[in-house]
């Protein structure tokens, strides 16, 4: 988790974001070190897109044989994406499913054009490699939508995302679940003790979440921001309140603490 968490936080750097194929991926304020020693390079980048700003990578490490799709969080212009905050159909994902419109729509118009020829290109350059999908907040929802997709197309897709909002209703989460069925199609949703954003999205309107939640139950190291196993916690279900959604507090510094003091940190203000 650590490492894709540092992959989550290159996505916040425009030097990443606007960067050409094969350059070497890294962080101008030092947090993603696990990914600058894997020697990741970029495959192909996007750069604040459209109304919601969307921006995020692809890259390929050859050392450990994966690709990388990251998506960034949002940055301000990206805060319109709460003025959509209600329930619409995505059928490319599940035919009875609803989702968050807003992020949905960032998805469909703004990030996947992009993500789409760029995996078309490269996936069969690459045989053999695992494809895992990640990005904080607005780009853990994106991570999400775009995992659901491509696994509908018929490729395995592992996520790991960070600080994800609830992203539709009960149909759509229960599908996402459902398609973590290997190895290689996994859904790691982590949450930090009292992170405000995955608390987004009314329940009472139909909003849910995909189950598991892996929960950062304490506060990490205020040094190293080391987090051990213990201290994760498997939630299951689609509204429990023995996690995240269970806290009452609105500690917005814990939205950036994943793993590291913020995963953020390549951007200003702290992406939602």
């Amino acid at each position: 988790m650590d490492l894709f968490s540092q992959y989550s936080a290159a996505a916040y750097c425009h030097v990443v974001t606007t960067g050409t194929v094969g350059t070497a991926i890294a962080c101008s304020t030092s947090n993603c070190p696990l990914v600058e020693a894997s020697g990741a390079t970029l495959l192909g980048s996007f750069n604040n897109v459209g109304l919601y700003s969307s921006s995020g990578y692809l890259a390929v490490d050859t050392a450990n044989k994966r690709l990388i799709l990251a998506s960034r969080g949002a940055e301000l212009t990206g805060l319109l994406i709460l003025a959509s905050l209600y329930l619409t159909p995505c059928p490319t994902i599940c035919a009875a499913c609803n989702c968050f419109d807003g992020i949905y729509d960032s998805w469909v118009t703004e990030a996947r054009p992009i993500v789409t020829p760029l995996l078309a290109k490269y996936l069969p350059m690459y045989p053999g490699y695992k494809l895992v999908v990640t990005g904080h907040s607005l780009g853990a929802s994106q991570a999400i939508y775009a995992a659901a997709e491509i696994r509908n197309n018929g490729t395995n897709a592992t996520v790991y995302n960070f600080g994800q909002p609830r992203l539709g209703d009960l149909a759509f989460s229960e599908y996402v679940t459902s398609q973590a069925n290997n190895s290689a199609n996994q859904n790691y949703r982590v949450t930090h003790t009292d992170d405000p954003d995955p608390r987004i999205g009314d329940t009472s309107q139909g909003f849910m979440h995909i189950s598991p939640e892996y929960w950062i139950s304490y506060d990490a190291n205020t040094t190293t921001y080391d987090v051990s196993a213990a201290q994760i916690k498997v939630i299951v279900g689609y509204n429990n309140l023995t996690g995240c959604s269970g806290q009452s507090g609105l500690d917005l510094s814990a939205h950036g603490k994943y793993f590291q003091s913020n995963i953020a940190a390549c951007a200003v203000p702290l992406g939602l």
